[in-house]
């Protein structure tokens, strides 16, 4: 067996215009792309094989005071942080990755190539790894779901999976 290394991330929380920081004194926000340009130093020092970035990578969702414009601006920025990542990035949408306004995820899913599902499956060393996105229902945005659509997608790749022997992570 082939040992490997990856990185799981999430909660990046970028939000390159923050008025202010929330979540009281944490100075998360407004120091935020200077966060995740040292994690993706860190990243590439750790040399992972690929990196799985679990969600709520912006401030959207309804959450924070952030306009159309600044989601635009914070997607864009951690596409641009995303590519100086020396591995694979796989990216599956949290509840603040929402539109602020809308509650739509289709900027996001165009930003990091993600299907309508907002599901991502992959193989590396023969292990299967199947993304879910627990975010299917924008008018709830407390509690995850994830439709039956994306199940039986889920069953696909698990089939698959068994059909070429692979181990599966699921997250």
């Amino acid at each position: 067996m082939t040992f490997f290394k990856f990185a799981f991330i999430t909660d990046t929380h970028l939000y390159p215009n923050a008025p202010r920081n929330f979540a009281g004194g944490l100075q998360q926000q407004k120091n935020s792309v200077a966060l995740y340009e040292k994690l993706v130093e860190q990243l590439n020092a750790f040399e992972p094989a690929f990196v799985i970035h679990g969600g709520d990578i912006v401030c959207g969702g309804n959450s924070f005071e952030m306009s159309a414009a600044d989601y635009e601006t914070a997607l864009d920025t951690a596409q641009a942080l995303g590519e100086k990542i020396n591995a694979p990035c796989y990216y599956i949408p949290g509840n603040h990755d929402l539109h602020p306004e809308t509650g739509s995820k289709d900027a996001y899913l165009a930003h990091f190539g993600i299907n309508d599902m907002g599901s991502v499956s992959f193989v590396h060393e023969n292990i299967r790894f199947i993304l879910l996105d627990s975010q299917e229902v924008p008018e709830d945005l407390t509690h995850g779901y994830i439709s039956t659509n994306q199940l039986a997608w889920a069953e696909r790749e698990l089939k698959r999976a068994r059909d070429y022997d692979q181990e599966v992570f699921i997250f």
